[in-house]
């Protein structure tokens, strides 16, 4: 097929064609990409190929077909990328699955505790979690804290495990990882307290006397949120 070919911009030039068929009827059936070849005679389409979804996506960008819906946040969004989300978890009253070797702390497995409020930070088959002193929303400025649990590495990053942690985040998933991190079994690691506190049994004990968390038995962990969301590149 030879045709001639006009574009409205001098510097561009046709590259592809599309070719739609249909039935007798107009019912329309299949489509077919082209690649267009400069020959002595003119433009001329080469052999057909099945239209990809690739193409189809790259032609809804171009001419502004593709309309991004906008998306409800949630308040304890603090902040969101294509690939990881950043939220906060109100400190409350909330068993949590353990597994130990030492006995008192075994005793307290499902046991209902009061937890300090806390951020999540979540990326591909990655959590990191950080007590916050409050429950005021984060700022830039705001200092972070060792989430005081085990199964935390120094890096503040969840051990996974086994835990299927999502690979591609999303906010419907908010309540799905801290089921994933409450409910599943910490097993061991060392858990930053302060000088105050004897032990990983001791605090447990506290929280359950005074009913709790309080910001006190926490470490710094001298960053700040801008810090860390900065360093996360969300």
């Amino acid at each position: 097929m030879q045709f001639e070919l006009q574009t409205p911009f001098s510097e561009l030039r046709a590259q592809k064609a599309i070719i739609v068929y249909a039935t007798p009827g107009g019912q329309l059936h299949m489509a077919y990409q082209h690649d267009i070849l400069a020959t002595e005679q003119g433009a001329v389409l080469g052999p057909g190929q099945q239209v990809t979804e690739q193409l189809i996506q790259a032609m809804q960008h171009m001419n502004g077909l593709r309309q991004e819906q906008l998306t409800l946040l949630p308040p304890e969004i603090i902040a969101i990328s294509g690939k990881r989300i950043a939220w906060t978890v109100p400190g409350r009253v909330r068993p949590m699955a353990l597994r130990s070797n030492n006995r008192s702390v075994q005793a307290f497995d499902g046991v209902p505790l009061p937890h300090p409020h806390l951020l999540f930070i979540a990326g591909p088959g990655t959590l990191h979690v950080y007590a916050l002193g409050s429950s005021d929303r984060p700022q830039g400025d705001t200092p972070l804290y060792r989430a005081p649990y085990m199964n935390i590495f120094i890096n503040n990053q969840m051990c996974r495990g086994t835990v299927p942690l999502p690979q591609d985040p999303n906010i419907s998933q908010l309540a799905q990882y801290e089921d994933l991190f409450f409910l599943s079994n910490s097993t061991g690691g060392d858990v930053f307290l302060p000088d105050t506190i004897a032990s990983y049994q001791h605090l447990l004990e506290l929280c359950q006397e005074r009913g709790h968390f309080d910001p006190q038995w926490l470490v710094p962990t001298g960053q700040t949120l801008g810090d860390v969301i900065q360093g996360s590149r969300l």
